[in-house]
This record gives structure tokens, sequence and C-alpha cells, in this order.
């Protein structure tokens, strides 16, 4: 906390004798506006968010951090969790999806596990159905999909 109870790296200044509003300090304002969950309440209707207007909020909050960030406004550390937020999700892996991916891609079963760090056994599960990838190996099939494997090599 900086001077007059406001972060040094707000780029809002209190101006004397103005007492309309209290000092904005657009990381934090930014921060707990995030962590609102209840809808915003005007007279007697409720605003609920729909699932297009959402994305698009996130993509509005990820450029202002972006800017934010730019300016030295939000330190790295604050600009990640931002970035986590508005990620797209990764996409499930079935047998037919990871087995075309891999004949794509002109790799062996084991070839294939050993880029991904687990078993053969477990890539050949995938391939079957009776297991599919999750955490690590499903983000790197997601970006050895979308990059190709020199991303991974």
């Amino acid at each position: 906390m900086g001077l007059g109870g406001m972060h040094a790296r707000c780029m809002w200044k209190l101006r004397k004798g103005c007492r309309a509003s209290p000092p904005i300090c657009l990381p934090e304002a930014l921060d707990s506006w995030m962590r609102q969950s209840q809808p915003i309440r005007y007279r007697r209707f409720a605003m609920t968010t729909k699932p297009e207007a959402k994305s698009r909020i996130l993509e509005a909050v990820h450029e202002t951090a972006g800017d934010l960030h730019r300016l030295g406004f939000i330190d790295k550390r604050k600009m990640q969790k931002y970035d986590v937020l508005c990620m797209e999700p990764i996409p499930e892996y079935g047998a037919e999806r990871i087995r075309a991916l891999r004949k794509n891609l002109h790799l062996s079963q084991a070839v294939l596990a050993a880029v991904l760090n687990t078993s053969l056994s477990t890539v050949r599960k995938w391939e079957i159905g009776d297991k599919k990838p999750s955490g690590p190996s499903l983000k790197l099939l997601n970006l050895i999909e979308r990059k190709g494997l020199d991303a991974v090599l």
C-alpha cells in the first residue's frame, strides 16, 4: 500500500477536496469484479449472463489485463492468473481421435508413448477406449494436434 491507502502502481490519484467517490485502484477493482459471483441487479430485474456474453466479457477482461500488464500495473504472476481464467477448455480425446492423430504423424504407439512420457500400455488403452487421457497427457496431445510434433520435441 502506498500513499493514502492506494497502491503505488495505481494510476488514479485522489484529488484534494473531492468527496464524490473513493480513489479507484484498477488492479484491486479488476480483482474484486472477477470474484463477484452474483448477478448485478438493476431495480427489479436481475441481469443474467449468457454463455456468449461471458466469453466476450472474459475476452475484454483479458485484453484489459494485458494492457495493464504492458503498462506495468499488473505483474507477471497476476497476468498468468488472467491467462488461465480466459483459456479455452481442452477438448476430450477419444480412441479414434488419438489413433487418427498418431497415424497422421506416422508414429508407432511406442514412439507416441515416449513423446508423451507415458507407457506403451497406456497409449494402447487410450486407442482401445479403456482409458482416456487426462492432465498433462491431454494437454500435450492437444499441443501436438494444434502445433505439430516439433512443439514438444
